[in-house]
This record gives structure tokens, sequence and C-alpha cells, in this order.
């Protein structure tokens, strides 16, 4: 018996669901691949349309922001400060 006969006949022995449960785990062990370069092409433009400018943040000036806002210090240059005015609010 070759090997496809014996794999054939472990097939017709599977549930509908247990065939399945195998056909997502093959397809996760051999991904299909895509040798088309066109498509490839056409999959990263794509995602380049969907790129968006980020502009460079100042961390340190966002976060002052949002304990101002939060907790209405005003700007402070240090955490130290921040601890001071967060300790003298309550």
């Amino acid at each position: 018996m070759s090997t496809r006969e014996i794999a054939y006949n472990i097939f017709q022995q599977l549930g509908e669901r247990e065939l399945q449960g195998f056909i997502a785990l093959f397809s996760r062990a051999y991904p299909p691949q895509c040798d088309d370069m066109a498509e490839r092409r056409s999959a990263f433009e794509r995602i380049e349309k969907l790129r968006r400018h980020m502009p460079d943040l100042d961390e340190k000036r966002e976060l002052a922001e949002y304990r101002e806002e939060k907790y209405k210090c005003p700007l402070l240059k240090d955490e130290s400060s921040f601890l001071m005015c967060a300790d003298s609010s309550q």
C-alpha cells in the first residue's frame, strides 16, 4: 500500500470536525506560499497607502501636559517638583 493510499484511508476515517481541525493545523504548519511578485508588490502598495506620518513626540512634554491637565499643576521641570505639587494638592 502506498503512502497516498494510507493517507487516503486515514482521511476516510476522520469525521468532518476532525478533518477541519487537521486542515487548520496543516495550513498553519505549511502556509500557502506567494511567489507572485506582482501580487506582493500590490500588497506592499496597499500597506504603503495605509501609512501615515507621525510627528516626533516629546515624551517628557506630553507627560507634563497630561499631569498638568489631570492634577491641575503647572508644567513642571522634573519628577520631584511634580511629587511636591501632588502632595500639596491633597
